[in-house]
């Protein structure tokens, strides 16, 4: 079976499968001459449900924040030891980071 899967990203990859081996492709995105080739051969076009297609957007936009958060704690850290403050740029998206992430 050969098949052009749409991931949560928005972009895509083939799959195809013989057997019991799977071969998988890097991913492309929608437009690019690889996808418009696959089509014109008649490759199957698998979408993820939107649900999942969104589900997975938003743990994706969560591990950001976490990494933004993660990141920038040394500053918070500097506040604690020195009493130095936090650039007030840094505290606005640390504060909508941790409300993102919340």
């Amino acid at each position: 079976m050969k098949k052009i899967i749409e991931r949560a990203d928005g972009l895509f990859h083939w799959q195809m499968e013989e057997g019991e081996a799977t071969t998988l492709s890097m991913p492309f995105a929608k437009g690019s001459a690889q996808y418009r080739d696959l089509l014109s051969q008649g490759w199957e076009l698998t979408s993820l449900p939107q649900g999942l297609i969104a589900s997975r957007k938003a743990e994706a936009a969560k591990e950001k924040c976490r990494e933004y958060l993660n990141k920038t704690d040394w500053y918070a850290l500097r506040l604690l030891e020195t009493g130095k403050a936090i650039p007030v740029g840094i505290a606005q998206k640390r504060a909508k980071a941790r409300t993102e992430v919340d």
